[in-house]
Protein backbone atom coordinates (compact mmCIF):
# COMPACT_ATOMS: atom_id res chain seq x y z
CA UNK A 1 0.00 0.00 0.00
CA UNK A 2 1.30 3.34 -1.08
CA UNK A 3 1.89 5.71 2.22
CA UNK A 4 -0.34 8.99 2.44
CA UNK A 5 1.47 11.80 2.56
CA UNK A 6 0.04 14.58 4.69
CA UNK A 7 -0.16 18.20 3.79
CA UNK A 8 2.79 18.70 5.08
CA UNK A 9 4.97 16.22 3.50
CA UNK A 10 3.47 17.31 0.82
CA UNK A 11 4.88 20.88 0.60
CA UNK A 12 8.26 19.52 1.80
CA UNK A 13 8.85 17.16 -1.31
CA UNK A 14 7.19 19.95 -3.45
CA UNK A 15 9.91 22.62 -2.09
CA UNK A 16 12.60 19.72 -2.42
CA UNK A 17 13.66 19.86 1.28
CA UNK A 18 13.21 16.10 2.22
CA UNK A 19 14.97 15.18 -1.00
CA UNK A 20 18.36 17.59 -1.04
CA UNK A 21 18.00 18.38 -4.24
CA UNK A 22 21.80 19.65 -5.24
CA UNK A 23 23.04 16.14 -3.88
CA UNK A 24 20.64 14.78 -6.02
CA UNK A 25 21.60 16.63 -8.58
CA UNK A 26 25.23 15.70 -8.56
CA UNK A 27 24.76 12.71 -7.95
CA UNK A 28 22.58 12.13 -10.94
CA UNK A 29 25.42 14.39 -13.23
CA UNK A 30 27.90 11.88 -12.22
CA UNK A 31 26.00 8.83 -12.84
CA UNK A 32 24.95 10.11 -16.22
CA UNK A 33 28.43 11.00 -17.35
CA UNK A 34 29.75 7.64 -16.62
CA UNK A 35 27.13 6.20 -18.79
CA UNK A 36 26.53 8.43 -21.71
CA UNK A 37 28.03 7.45 -25.06
CA UNK A 38 28.99 10.91 -25.51
CA UNK A 39 29.42 13.79 -22.38
CA UNK A 40 28.35 16.42 -24.90
CA UNK A 41 24.61 14.79 -24.87
CA UNK A 42 25.00 16.23 -21.32
CA UNK A 43 22.41 18.54 -20.75
CA UNK A 44 21.05 20.25 -16.64
CA UNK A 45 17.79 20.03 -17.86
CA UNK A 46 18.56 15.68 -18.49
CA UNK A 47 20.50 15.85 -14.92
CA UNK A 48 17.20 17.69 -13.44
CA UNK A 49 15.20 14.33 -15.27
CA UNK A 50 17.34 11.69 -13.69
CA UNK A 51 17.59 13.91 -10.51
CA UNK A 52 13.94 14.09 -10.25
CA UNK A 53 13.98 18.16 -9.51
CA UNK A 54 12.24 20.24 -11.44
CA UNK A 55 14.02 22.20 -14.09
CA UNK A 56 13.97 25.44 -12.90
CA UNK A 57 14.99 24.20 -9.68
CA UNK A 58 18.34 22.63 -10.66
CA UNK A 59 19.31 26.63 -12.19
CA UNK A 60 18.41 27.88 -8.38
CA UNK A 61 21.63 25.60 -7.57
CA UNK A 62 23.74 25.97 -10.82
CA UNK A 63 23.82 28.93 -13.04
CA UNK A 64 24.94 26.38 -16.12
CA UNK A 65 26.21 23.30 -16.64
CA UNK A 66 29.80 24.84 -16.57
CA UNK A 67 28.96 25.33 -13.12
CA UNK A 68 27.00 21.83 -12.20
CA UNK A 69 30.83 20.01 -13.90
CA UNK A 70 32.57 22.41 -12.08
CA UNK A 71 31.09 21.64 -8.61
CA UNK A 72 30.91 17.43 -9.95
CA UNK A 73 34.42 17.62 -9.95
CA UNK A 74 34.89 19.12 -6.88
CA UNK A 75 32.97 17.37 -5.04
CA UNK A 76 34.61 13.99 -6.09
CA UNK A 77 37.80 15.03 -5.64
CA UNK A 78 36.69 16.22 -1.92
CA UNK A 79 35.11 12.86 -1.58
CA UNK A 80 38.08 11.19 -2.74
CA UNK A 81 40.82 13.20 -0.74
CA UNK A 82 38.77 12.96 2.67
CA UNK A 83 38.69 9.01 2.14
CA UNK A 84 42.87 9.34 1.47
CA UNK A 85 43.05 11.79 4.40
CA UNK A 86 40.81 9.67 6.75
CA UNK A 87 42.77 6.71 5.93
CA UNK A 88 46.33 8.22 6.95
CA UNK A 89 45.47 9.69 10.02
CA UNK A 90 44.66 6.73 11.59
CA UNK A 91 48.30 5.59 10.53
CA UNK A 92 51.57 6.42 13.27
CA UNK A 93 54.49 5.25 11.02
CA UNK A 94 55.64 6.63 7.75
CA UNK A 95 55.32 3.62 5.75
CA UNK A 96 51.81 3.46 7.33
CA UNK A 97 50.81 6.54 6.06
CA UNK A 98 51.85 5.92 2.42
CA UNK A 99 50.42 2.32 2.02
CA UNK A 100 47.32 3.90 3.49
CA UNK A 101 46.90 6.99 1.27
CA UNK A 102 47.53 5.22 -1.97
CA UNK A 103 45.47 2.04 -0.80
CA UNK A 104 42.36 4.44 -0.09
CA UNK A 105 42.96 5.99 -3.91
CA UNK A 106 42.93 2.61 -5.74
CA UNK A 107 39.94 1.12 -3.59
CA UNK A 108 38.04 4.44 -4.46
CA UNK A 109 38.86 4.09 -7.59
CA UNK A 110 37.61 0.53 -7.83
CA UNK A 111 34.39 1.00 -5.84
CA UNK A 112 33.28 4.11 -7.94
CA UNK A 113 34.19 3.51 -11.93
CA UNK A 114 31.75 5.82 -12.93
CA UNK A 115 33.23 8.66 -10.87
CA UNK A 116 36.76 7.89 -11.10
CA UNK A 117 35.99 7.93 -15.18
CA UNK A 118 34.94 11.45 -14.65
CA UNK A 119 37.29 13.09 -12.27
CA UNK A 120 40.49 11.27 -13.87
CA UNK A 121 39.48 10.35 -17.32
CA UNK A 122 38.12 13.38 -18.80
CA UNK A 123 34.48 12.13 -19.09
CA UNK A 124 33.18 15.72 -19.29
CA UNK A 125 31.61 18.11 -22.20
CA UNK A 126 34.47 19.28 -24.47
CA UNK A 127 33.01 22.42 -24.60
CA UNK A 128 33.11 23.21 -20.29
CA UNK A 129 34.88 25.86 -20.12
CA UNK A 130 36.40 25.86 -16.39
CA UNK A 131 38.30 22.95 -14.70
CA UNK A 132 37.90 24.28 -10.76
CA UNK A 133 39.24 20.97 -9.46
CA UNK A 134 42.85 21.41 -11.38
CA UNK A 135 43.32 22.45 -7.48
CA UNK A 136 42.28 19.75 -5.87
CA UNK A 137 44.18 17.15 -7.94
CA UNK A 138 47.44 19.62 -7.54
CA UNK A 139 46.87 19.54 -3.71
CA UNK A 140 46.46 15.32 -3.91
CA UNK A 141 49.55 14.93 -5.78
CA UNK A 142 51.40 17.09 -2.94
CA UNK A 143 50.33 14.51 -0.50
CA UNK A 144 51.26 11.43 -2.31
CA UNK A 145 54.66 12.91 -2.98
CA UNK A 146 54.96 14.20 0.59
CA UNK A 147 54.07 10.43 2.21
CA UNK A 148 56.17 8.47 0.01
CA UNK A 149 59.26 10.95 0.57
CA UNK A 150 58.53 10.64 4.02
CA UNK A 151 58.50 6.77 4.12
CA UNK A 152 61.90 6.54 2.07
CA UNK A 153 63.19 9.44 4.49
CA UNK A 154 62.39 6.94 7.85
CA UNK A 155 63.53 3.69 6.73
CA UNK A 156 65.78 2.12 4.44
CA UNK A 157 65.19 3.63 0.90
CA UNK A 158 67.39 5.77 -0.35
CA UNK A 159 68.72 9.12 0.96
CA UNK A 160 66.50 12.04 0.79
CA UNK A 161 66.16 13.97 -2.62
CA UNK A 162 65.60 17.53 -3.74
CA UNK A 163 62.01 18.23 -3.33
CA UNK A 164 61.48 18.81 -7.05
CA UNK A 165 62.82 15.50 -7.65
CA UNK A 166 60.46 14.35 -4.92
CA UNK A 167 57.36 15.91 -6.72
CA UNK A 168 58.56 13.71 -9.84
CA UNK A 169 58.48 10.54 -8.02
CA UNK A 170 55.51 11.45 -6.58
CA UNK A 171 54.01 12.19 -9.82
CA UNK A 172 55.35 8.77 -11.08
CA UNK A 173 53.70 6.57 -8.22
CA UNK A 174 50.17 8.66 -9.07
CA UNK A 175 50.70 7.51 -12.75
CA UNK A 176 51.11 3.89 -10.93
CA UNK A 177 48.35 4.42 -8.97
CA UNK A 178 45.97 5.24 -11.79
CA UNK A 179 47.02 2.51 -13.93
CA UNK A 180 46.07 0.35 -11.90
CA UNK A 181 42.97 1.56 -11.26
CA UNK A 182 42.39 2.41 -15.08
CA UNK A 183 43.44 -0.84 -16.39
CA UNK A 184 41.31 -3.03 -13.71
CA UNK A 185 38.52 -1.02 -14.83
CA UNK A 186 38.33 -0.82 -18.26
CA UNK A 187 40.47 -4.31 -19.27
CA UNK A 188 38.43 -7.05 -18.27
CA UNK A 189 40.26 -10.00 -20.00
CA UNK A 190 43.18 -9.85 -17.74
CA UNK A 191 43.50 -12.54 -14.92
CA UNK A 192 44.52 -9.36 -12.31
CA UNK A 193 46.27 -10.48 -9.70
CA UNK A 194 44.89 -9.21 -5.88
CA UNK A 195 45.00 -5.88 -6.12
CA UNK A 196 46.75 -5.12 -2.64
CA UNK A 197 49.65 -7.04 -4.15
CA UNK A 198 49.52 -4.83 -6.94
CA UNK A 199 50.00 -1.91 -4.58
CA UNK A 200 52.76 -3.56 -2.97
CA UNK A 201 54.73 -4.49 -5.35
CA UNK A 202 54.11 -1.12 -7.10
CA UNK A 203 55.39 0.56 -3.77
CA UNK A 204 58.26 -1.37 -3.33
CA UNK A 205 59.32 -0.44 -6.65
CA UNK A 206 58.92 3.49 -6.02
CA UNK A 207 60.45 3.47 -2.49
CA UNK A 208 62.86 0.61 -2.51
CA UNK A 209 62.07 0.04 0.32
CA UNK A 210 62.13 -4.04 1.71
CA UNK A 211 59.31 -5.77 0.47
CA UNK A 212 58.14 -7.73 3.45
CA UNK A 213 58.00 -4.12 5.32
CA UNK A 214 56.11 -2.74 2.28
CA UNK A 215 53.55 -5.83 2.04
CA UNK A 216 53.30 -5.62 6.15
CA UNK A 217 52.16 -1.98 5.50
CA UNK A 218 49.68 -2.77 3.07
CA UNK A 219 47.90 -5.49 5.18
CA UNK A 220 47.62 -3.39 7.72
CA UNK A 221 46.15 -0.50 5.93
CA UNK A 222 43.75 -3.11 4.79
CA UNK A 223 42.85 -3.84 8.10
CA UNK A 224 43.31 -7.43 8.42
CA UNK A 225 46.17 -10.13 8.97
CA UNK A 226 49.79 -9.87 7.18
CA UNK A 227 48.94 -13.09 4.92
CA UNK A 228 51.52 -13.82 2.28
CA UNK A 229 51.92 -12.37 -0.78
CA UNK A 230 53.18 -14.29 -4.13
CA UNK A 231 53.97 -17.57 -2.10
CA UNK A 232 56.04 -15.71 0.72
CA UNK A 233 55.97 -16.97 4.23
CA UNK A 234 53.25 -15.65 6.24
CA UNK A 235 54.11 -12.64 8.22
CA UNK A 236 52.04 -12.38 11.91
Amino acid sequence: MTPVEGPREVARRRRGEGGLPRRRLLDAAVGLLGELDSPESLTLRLVARRAGVPAAGAYSHFADLDDLIGAVLADRHADLAAGMELAARATTEPLDELAARTRAYVHWGLEHPGHYRVVFEGRIPTDVTREPAAGEGTAMLECVAASLAGACDDGEGPPAEPSDTRWRAGLLLWTGLHGIVSLRIDTRAVDWPDVDDMLADLLVAHSRLPRDRVRRAVRRAAGGPARALHGDVAID
